[in-house]
């Protein structure tokens, strides 16, 4: 979705979200479900009028963004036990989730239909040749040459290996998540 502070992140998931519906389009296979996005706080919460304003500006930019709580939070979401103090926004369209495997296979296809192979294989070992190109060494055993090797490890990165002959350090990364629920637990309930 594109509840998000920074103006960057909104465009970008709103172009990400187009590229979705896109690709679906494209290689057949569906990967985003448009089931909306829901974020709730309560009045303990530290930055309510960033939340606001957040809200304003998301609405100002065209979108979507209805206030949710009591009565109307109930009804429009009875799976949901809104707890009095708790209220929020609902982006009901521009928003959900993507399924990863989907995704990948909907690749899969549109690169198949673009002349590349596919080859169901991990790398276990990857080195750098004096001629300047790359050799591979698949876990089935079967070595592959290249010019460019693409290295799309994500968040497993540093806890890979691959990169280690070819940086002196590892990459900063600093691995979040969108918090997808909030709970605040009491000192004397958490012992």
């Amino acid at each position: 979705g594109v509840f998000y502070k920074n103006p960057n992140w909104r465009t970008l998931a709103a172009e990400s979200i187009k590229r979705y519906r896109a690709i679906e389009q494209e290689s057949g296979v569906p990967l985003f479900s448009e089931v909306g996005y829901l974020s709730l706080i309560d009045e303990a919460y530290s930055d309510t009028e960033g939340f606001v304003e957040l809200a304003e500006t998301v609405r100002a930019e065209g979108y979507r963004c209805e206030e949710v709580g009591g009565e109307t939070g109930a009804a429009e979401f009875p799976y949901l036990e809104l707890l009095p103090g708790v209220w929020g926004y609902h982006l009901p369209d521009t928003s959900g989730h993507l399924s990863p495997r989907a995704l990948v296979r909907a690749q899969q296809v549109l690169a198949q239909r673009s002349g590349c192979d596919i080859i169901p294989d991990t790398v276990i070992s990857l080195q750098r040749e004096e001629q300047g190109h790359f050799t591979l060494l698949l876990s089935s055993g079967r070595t592959i040459a290249s010019k460019k090797v693409i290295l799309a490890t994500g968040a497993y990165l540093n806890l890979s290996g691959h990169l280690a002959p070819f940086v002196e350090q590892k990459v900063s990364l600093d691995l979040t998540t969108q918090t997808v629920a909030y709970l605040q637990v009491s000192e004397e309930e958490a012992a």
